[in-house]
This record gives C-alpha cells, sequence and structure tokens, in this order.
C-alpha cells in the first residue's frame, strides 16, 4: 500500500510521539479539573501529581510540580463529595465544580474550602516561569486574579 506523500510527515509525527511515552503512561491523560466557582479559578490535576493552574476563559496557566498532589486520593475524595446536580449544591454560597476524566459533565461541591485548598497548594508548589515566554505576566495574572499571596 502506498502512503501519500503529504501524510507521511504525519504518521511520522504520531509514530514519534506515540512511541516517546513507556508503556503504561496512558494514566498521564487521566484528569480531573476543580473549580472554585463555575468560570473560576481552576486547578487541572493529572495522574502524575501534576497539574495547571488557570482563570476562567483566559489563556494564561501556572504550571504545577509533579507530585505536588495524590491524584488517586482526591479522586476519590472528589467523588465522594461531588453532587449529582447543581440544585442539590447549598443555596447560600456558589458551589465549586469538578469535571472528572472520563466525562464532559460538570459536578457540583459544597466544599469550597477543600477546593480552595487545594488551589492554594497548587500554587505554593508553582514551577518557575520560563523566561522569553511571557510567563511571568500570566502568573502574575492568575496570582492576582485568584488572590494567591
Amino acid at each position: 500500500m502506498k502512503i501519500p506523500q503529504l501524510a507521511t510527515p504525519f504518521l511520522f509525527i504520531f509514530l514519534v510521539l506515540s512511541s516517546a511515552l513507556p508503556a503504561g503512561e496512558e494514566k498521564m491523560t487521566w484528569r480531573l479539573v476543580l473549580s472554585q466557582t463555575s468560570g473560576g479559578c481552576s486547578l487541572t490535576l493529572f495522574a502524575d501529581g501534576s497539574g495547571k493552574l488557570s482563570y476562567g476563559a483566559a489563556p494564561y496557566m501556572v504550571r504545577v510540580a509533579t507530585r505536588t498532589f495524590d491524584y488517586e486520593q482526591i479522586n476519590r475524595s472528589a467523588r465522594l463529595r461531588a453532587l449529582p446536580r447543581r440544585a442539590d449544591a447549598r443555596s447560600d454560597i456558589e458551589p465549586a465544580s469538578v469535571v472528572f476524566y472520563e466525562s464532559s459533565v460538570v459536578r457540583y461541591l459544597n466544599d469550597t474550602q477543600w477546593v480552595r485548598g487545594l488551589l492554594e497548594q497548587g500554587w505554593k508548589s508553582r514551577l518557575p516561569p520560563r523566561a522569553g515566554l511571557g510567563e511571568e505576566d500570566e502568573y502574575a495574572s492568575i496570582g492576582r486574579t485568584c488572590g494567591f499571596r
């Protein structure tokens, strides 16, 4: 079978990228997204314990070091705390939210302090901004907007 000339570079890139991951590393794509309020400060957790902090739809992010979080423990805890519907959340607070890796369905959490604690843990374990990429401004923006000290 002859592969079209244009497809060859894409096939090569796919094979290189797919072979770059050691066997069993597919868990790296698992993620858990916790948000302080809907559209607010968010923490995306990855299976290796790393993460990224972001705010709403802004294109900025702060990278969090590997092994900062116990992904499995947080995943289990979030599942136990997740409410099936927003209507089940307390009416006197703006609930936090969580999105699990296997779906894009938003679930709600009454325990906003738990989520805030995870966000602050991520901020304390942030990786330094990479020079020359403008990340210094992104980090400052996330820090101000999310109220990190």
